[in-house]
């Protein structure tokens, strides 16, 4: 079991993710090129967009592979993230394999893995959606009166800041 007893998911999730995060910038070194080196703004903002996508997407893998294993469905919740994480993703790489399969000589493999992987997580997420068991909650609405419902009731009445008086208080449907 990966999980023990004790460990809730949500904190599974988040340390897999540090030590992902961890993991890729161990081998990080300056960037020696002939521009210097500078970057914008959005080149960051790009960047940081898909290595959070990437680190999503392993995570609900391995989120997905571990409840398998223990037999868990997930909530809606987990499925509507998972599809809103995925669903871009596998449009864009499809993008990126027509592209590349279009070009002379193009080897598609690479894109049409990720295309298959994200179109895989969109999948699993949408059957969580549908599978989800939504909790029925019975409110216990008060009879809806087509009159005015007001109650009476005791209460100190503030007649300034040193006094109170007795009095009542008017509550119920106006």
């Amino acid at each position: 079991m990966l999980l023990r007893p004790g460990m809730k998911l949500k904190r599974w999730i988040l340390g897999a993710l540090v030590a992902l995060a961890l993991l890729a910038g161990a081998g990080a070194r300056p960037a020696r090129a002939c521009g210097g080196g500078y970057f914008t703004g959005t080149d960051l903002l790009i960047g940081v967009g898909a290595l959070g996508a990437a680190y999503g997407d392993i995570a609900f893998t391995i989120g997905d592979t571990v409840l398998a294993a223990q037999g868990r469905r997930p909530p809606a919740a987990y499925g509507v993230l998972e599809a809103l994480v995925a669903a871009p993703q596998a449009g864009l790489f499809a993008y990126w394999a027509y592209n590349t399969s279009r070009a002379q000589g193009g080897d598609a493999t690479s894109p049409v893995v990720l295309t298959l992987w994200t179109a895989a997580l969109t999948a699993h997420g949408i059957y969580t959606i549908a599978r989800a068991n939504p909790e029925t909650k019975v409110v216990d609405e008060p009879p809806r009166h087509a009159s005015v419902d007001w109650r009476v009731a005791p209460a100190m009445v503030s007649a300034g800041p040193s006094s109170t008086a007795p009095g009542a208080v008017l509550f119920g449907r106006f």
